[in-house]
Order: C-alpha cells, then structure tokens, then sequence
C-alpha cells in the first residue's frame, strides 16, 4: 500500500490496527456478492449442490484482492470523509 495519496499527499498508512474494522467491511462485501452470485447461478444454470460451492469458493478466491482493497477505502472512508474530500 502507497504510503500517502499522490493527489493530495494524504497520509494513507495509520497506527497499527487501525484497519482491523476492515475485515469486517470485507467479510460484508464478500457475504454480499456471494449472494448475488448464488441467486445469479441459481436463476441461470441447474447446478447441483457441490458445483454451486466449488463456483461460490472459487468465486471468492478470485475476488478477494478486490475485496481486500475495497474494504480497506470504504474503512478509511468512513472515518476520514471530510478529509478526503
């Protein structure tokens, strides 16, 4: 992660833990899409039960750098909105 924003000179690395909160903003995102994705399938394809949890697990692997990242700016943005904007 960049140290500061190289808009704004934003400082972007913050005391140690403050972005433990994240993983709960993540673990959100990822029940979220997972639903999605399931009603998606589900509505498209006739999956038996194991395809369905082998695509969502899959799913999850692919996304989760996303996640980690989209967590990480939806935490700091809720802490610091007026500053950043």
């Amino acid at each position: 992660m960049e140290n500061r924003c190289k808009k704004c000179n934003y400082k972007l690395n913050k005391e140690t833990g403050f972005f433990t909160g994240a993983m709960y903003v993540c673990y959100g995102l990822v029940v979220a899409e997972l639903i999605v994705l399931y009603l998606v399938l589900s509505a498209i394809f006739e999956l038996s039960l194991l395809q369905m949890y082998v695509g969502l697990v899959l799913a999850v692997f692919l996304i989760s750098s996303f996640n980690f990242r989209f967590s990480r700016i939806i935490w700091i943005y809720i802490f610091y909105k007026n500053k950043l904007t």
